[in-house]
């Protein structure tokens, strides 16, 4: 006995084996219904890729036109002092208004 005065529990020498475990085939699942997440998740993508796209063409049209020449870049400049704040503005708007957290 042990000093509570209650009798130890009987030790077992048998191995326990648990039942076999039965697989299930993953075709046998249905689908998830469509949700309104999926085409937010693809305008989302969409536009992600527009707006880098958009401003990457700014950016290379601005490159070429410093590299061709003098006269080529004053007018370059004059056209991304114009196209840099109105795609940074779109990109800016649609960005907070895709990616708010408030659906």
């Amino acid at each position: 006995m042990d000093p509570s005065g209650r009798a130890p529990a009987p030790v077992s020498e048998e191995r326990v084996v648990p039942p076999p475990v039965q697989t299930v085939e993953i075709e046998d699942i249905p689908g998830d219904p469509p949700t309104r997440e999926f085409p937010v998740d693809r305008v989302r993508k969409h536009l992600a890729y527009g707006s880098i796209g958009l401003f990457g063409v700014a950016m290379v049209a601005g490159f070429v036109g410093a590299v061709w020449s003098e006269d080529v870049w004053e007018r370059t400049k004059d056209f991304l002092l114009i196209v840099v704040p109105i795609i940074t503005l779109l990109i800016g708007g649609a960005v907070a208004h895709y990616f708010d957290r408030r659906m």
